[in-house]
C-alpha cells in the first residue's frame, strides 16, 4: 500500500503543478478580477429578458478572456478525464478502448 499511497502523492502533486492546472487556475484569477465580465455574468444570471440575456450571452462567448478560460477548461477536463480513466481501469471499472463509438461528451481517452 505504501508504493500506491506514494505514487498517488506524486500523481497529485504533478497534477498541481501541470501546465494544465496552472494555466486554467491563471486564467480563472483573471476572469475573477475581470470587472466587466463579471459584471456581464452577474447581468445573464439576474436577467429575465429573452433578448437580454441572448445578446449577454453573445457578448460573453465572444470575450476573449472568456474563450480562453473556456479552452483552459477543456484542457484541465482532459487531463482530469484521463486520470480518472486510467484509475478506473485500474479497478476494473472500465475497459480502455472499450468506450463505444460516441466521443462527444468524452474528454478524451486517447484512443479515437
Amino acid at each position: 500500500m505504501s508504493d500506491v499511497a506514494r505514487i498517488l502523492d506524486e500523481l497529485s502533486t504533478a497534477v498541481k503543478s501541470s501546465a494544465e492546472m496552472t494555466n486554467f487556475t491563471q486564467i480563472s484569477k483573471k476572469v475573477d478580477d475581470d470587472v466587466n465580465l463579471q459584471a456581464d455574468f452577474k447581468f445573464f444570471e439576474t436577467t429575465t429578458e429573452t433578448e437580454e440575456k441572448s445578446q449577454i450571452h453573445e457578448k460573453i462567448m465572444k470575450n476573449p478572456l472568456f474563450l480562453e478560460y473556456i479552452n483552459a477548461k477543456n484542457e484541465l477536463d482532459l487531463l482530469k478525464n484521463n486520470v480518472f480513466n486510467t484509475l478506473a481501469d485500474a479497478f476494473g471499472l472500465t475497459k480502455k478502448g472499450d468506450c463505444g463509438s460516441g466521443c462527444g461528451g468524452c474528454g478524451g481517452c486517447g484512443n479515437h
